[in-house]
């Protein structure tokens, strides 16, 4: 791989021929802001081509490393095409993916620990890390120079400080939205099973144990699409069986960890009726059959027994908060050593684990088998209904008694997900606004209750430091 210095040099003797740049997976951080800034200028000087529209989506091949731009506008894509911005999240994607399968295909990452020539660098390399860690200083130098003031009292805070106490109540978040599916699992009676589902060989680059079979067309993201396509196939098959993801009969929630080499496993806490546990573990062997692909346990009842929600926490835990945890050298030290050999991911290498989720784009959590209602419910929790009086029977009055600031307010909602869905007497209040580049997009700017409309407080407004 070149050095970022040797890069930089080759961008300087650029005239912008495209189909002379530099190799993307040696462009560096600052190449690519300094590349992105080119390209917004180059095409700011340049006849345009007609983008190709299919349905409603417009497309055009820049004829810069393979990069599309898309919109569901003709005159957005031309705007793109002459951003600095669009250019900077583009080029930074494609240096990643070429980086990540260039490390692949070179074994880069991960390998046998006991092997003599085993790389130190696992989870991700240490380029990906330093990477994502300039970022993250980036973002955080911009965030300090704005800060939020109240139009009212004239009270001021930092954006910064703000952005890393929402982190810090992301990870609790999710834990709550964990509980409380566990809370509806325990009503309906329930069993709970943690599945863990790997990929073959084949999508492994430099496994720590056993032969390299590593295919490089199938590219570092694979074993993530892989499972991801049986994870369907699971559901559908399920599905034949007259057994569908729901609140009658399995939900659950998805998380998904780095191996050491950088491949994806995936981790699955699922609820089911116990009358179908059977039948849905065996769905998830029939196409998992390879022996460890797919790693089942169940959950146990009873005092001195980790519930559901908490065997779920340890996992997101590293793969979610960015917040630095306690590490206790006497407890934490011998489970990360038991992760580590069966390749799992540790806490001790938390940061590494974050660094590799974060380049490969991967969607880190999902909820599957109810309905999701998260922003929804953030939006009623926002609001102040302490001096509302509803009527009897209302919406408004069933809100406010169940959901609002109830710590079971979620599990009320899922437990009573048709009231919630579209054409009922609750739905956010939104308007047509328009992106940077002018495309029409929906904004969210209150919630209606009934015949209540709560628009969101204008009380707070973002401005320079």
């Amino acid at each position: 791989m070149q050095s970022p210095q040797n890069t930089s040099h080759q961008l300087d003797q650029l005239s912008l021929n495209l189909s002379h740049l530099p190799n993307p997976y040696s462009l560096s951080r600052a190449d690519v802001l300094y590349l992105a800034s080119r390209l917004a200028r180059y095409f700011s000087c340049q006849a345009h081509s007609k983008p190709t529209r299919k349905g409603s989506q417009y497309f055009l091949n820049t004829q810069v490393y393979g990069i599309i731009a898309r919109s569901n506008t003709e005159s957005a894509i031309h705007k793109r095409l002459e951003c600095k911005h669009f250019w900077r999240r583009s080029l930074e994607k494609k240096a990643n993916e070429e980086r990540l399968n260039f490390e692949a295909r070179n074994a880069i990452v991960g390998g046998n620990p006991k092997s003599a020539n085993a790389p130190t660098q696992n989870y991700c390399s240490n380029e990906t890390l330093h990477r994502e860690q300039i970022k993250r200083k980036d973002s955080e130098e911009k965030l300090s120079r704005y800060k939020v003031i109240n139009t009212i009292t004239k009270e001021e805070e930092s954006l910064l400080s703000i952005a890393l106490s929402n982190e810090k109540n992301r990870i609790n978040e999710l834990y709550f939205t964990a509980k409380s599916l566990e809370k509806l699992a325990i009503e309906k009676e329930f069993k709970w099973i943690f599945v863990t589902l790997t990929a073959p060989p084949k999508y492994h680059p430099n496994p720590i144990k056993g032969r390299r079979s590593y295919d490089p067309s199938v590219g570092i993201k694979g074993s993530h699409e892989y499972i991801k396509l049986l994870w369907v196939q699971i559901r559908s098959l399920l599905n034949e069986r007259g057994v569908k993801a729901s609140p009658d009969h399995y939900f659950g929630f998805r998380t998904v960890e780095p191996h050491k080499d950088g491949s994806i496993h995936w981790h699955l806490l699922i609820f089911a009726n116990k009358d179908i546990q059977k039948m849905l573990t065996d769905a998830i062997l029939e196409k998992f059959p390879a022996k460890n692909s797919a790693v089942i346990i169940y959950g146990k009842e009873g005092d001195g027994s980790a519930s559901a929600a908490t065997y779920l926490y340890k996992y997101i835990a590293k793969s979610v908060s960015r917040e630095k945890s306690k590490y206790d050298i006497t407890s934490d030290l011998p489970k990360d050593n038991i992760r580590e050999e069966k390749d799992l991911a540790s806490l001790r290498n938390k940061e590494r684990v974050q660094a590799a989720l974060k380049t490969l784009a991967i969607r880190q959590y999902q909820i599957f088998g109810v309905c999701n209602l998260t922003t929804l419910f953030k939006n009623i929790n926002r609001l102040d209904l302490g001096t509302i009086t509803p009527s009897q029977g209302s919406m408004l009055e069933f809100v406010k008694s169940y959901i609002w600031r109830n710590t079971d307010g979620y599990v009320n909602m899922m437990k009573n997900a048709k009231m919630f869905g579209s054409g009922t007497d609750i739905k956010l209040i939104k308007i047509v606004t328009h992106s940077s580049y002018g495309e029409p997009k929906k904004k969210v700017i209150g919630i209606r209750i009934g015949t209540t409309d709560f628009l969101n407080d204008t009380t707070y407004k973002i401005i320079k430091s």
